[in-house]
């Protein structure tokens, strides 16, 4: 007969609990003593990990559990949303993950706030994805609900990638807008709504996007640039076609899992990409985070790069729609 000690018997939903017909098997004398021992982890009041199970878990599958442990405390019928719900569905977050726990109830009711998580009313009950575990809210309404809690750029970070994963659409996005009329944040919604695209392949990718566009310039996103005979040269993150700038982003984390890593000649590469896309006229700016932080100097840069294009490349600005 296996020792209860060496390894917990867990409930179906993957826990160690405490009630005596939970499944568990374990005395109360034997709880006491495996968590005497360190070797339980406890989520919330009544349930636990087995250590090992924690420790080899990555990061998001930890915060899973969290969010699972604290669905399951709750008698409300409730699904993870917001910043938390992000987490869990992989969309990026600016910053750090949420400290405080997110769930919105599926059914009737009013929300309230506890010490370390919030509940919200409800989107509806066809606003959770199928068969999640725990329940989590559409990818669409993490990124809404983002931008209702963490504002402008949080929400369209989020909405681009889930956007740009063929998570959600467009449409989807407005149809919601359309149902959520009388929400908190509905403005921000709406202005997240407006300016997400999923052309953008990074975080890094949707704030040059932003910032570019709070400049007054339109810009193309992953634009195919070729020869005069039709060659093949390069696919740019952004092209100011006005002006004949391509704007590069470094340092980014693409949203789709490309494997590698860099190297001697994959810099090698990029630098011949940058000299062949010079070569067609183009001024070339690249940028990382930190050349974001200021507009003026980011604008300063655009305009040299203006510069130095070559007259063929600039295009008309086309009339306003």
């Amino acid at each position: 007969m296996q020792d209860p000690l060496e390894q917990p018997p867990r409930r179906p939903d993957g826990f160690v609990g405490e009630s005596g017909d939970d499944g568990s098997g374990l005395t109360r004398f034997e709880r006491r003593e495996l968590a005497r021992q360190r070797r339980l982890v406890r989520l919330h009041r009544g349930l636990y990990l087995p250590r090992e199970v924690w420790d080899a878990a990555p990061e998001q599958e930890r915060y899973r559990w969290r969010a699972a442990a604290q669905v399951t405390s709750l008698k409300a019928e409730v699904a993870v949303s917001h910043g938390s719900a992000a987490v869990l569905l992989g969309l990026p977050l600016w910053g750090h993950q949420p400290t405080r726990l997110h769930l919105s109830l599926t059914g009737p009711g009013r929300g309230w706030r506890r010490e370390g998580y919030t509940v919200h009313r409800s989107y509806g009950e066809d606003s959770v994805v199928p068969a999640s575990a725990p329940p989590v809210v559409l990818p669409v309404l993490a990124a809404l609900g983002l931008a209702e809690t963490d504002g402008f750029l949080a929400g369209v970070t989020a909405l681009d990638a889930a956007l740009h994963r063929g998570l959600t659409t467009i449409e989807e996005a407005r149809q919601w807008l359309g149902r959520l009329r009388r929400r908190p944040g509905m403005r921000m919604m709406t202005r997240v709504v407006e300016a997400a695209d999923g052309l953008s392949e990074s975080p890094l990718e949707t704030k040059a996007r932003l910032c570019v566009r709070l400049l007054g310039y339109r810009v193309s996103l992953q634009v195919v640039l070729r020869t005069v005979d039709g060659e093949f040269v390069a696919r740019v993150d952004l092209l100011i076609e006005e002006l004949g700038v391509v704007i590069e982003v470094d340092g980014q984390t693409k949203y789709r899992t490309d494997a590698g890593g860099g190297s001697v000649q994959t810099l090698l590469s990029e630098k011949q990409r940058e000299s062949a896309i010079r070569d067609l006229g183009y001024g070339v700016v690249r940028v990382d985070n930190r050349g974001l932080e200021s507009l003026a100097d980011l604008d300063r840069r655009i305009r040299d790069a203006a510069d130095r294009a070559a007259p063929w490349v600039k295009r008309p600005r086309p009339p306003a729609a």
